[in-house]
């Protein structure tokens, strides 16, 4: 029954591993998008630690399917015309 308790553990340590890494990835990769679009609420919001949690699994999102979610670039159009970041 040990063996049993000790596999689930690495098993569930190794997918909360794996989503921290791709979490952080995917914040570093939508730092990255926002240089490259000239974005600078982009980079703004991707810089605030607490959404980390929004922009981690975006940008691994972008990443995978070559682009961004069509609600982020509605979001950061809407935000863009009320407050231009540049």
């Amino acid at each position: 029954m040990a063996l049993m308790k000790e596999f689930f553990e690495g098993v569930a340590g190794l997918i909360m591993m794996t989503a921290v890494v791709l979490i952080v990835l995917g914040a570093i990769y939508w730092l990255w998008l926002a240089v490259q679009m000239g974005n600078a609420w982009m980079f703004a919001i991707g810089v605030i630690p607490i959404f980390f949690i929004v922009t981690g699994p975006v940008g691994v999102w972008s990443y995978v399917f070559g682009s961004l979610p069509q609600w982020v670039t509605d979001a950061l159009a809407a935000l863009n015309q009320i407050w231009p970041g540049h």
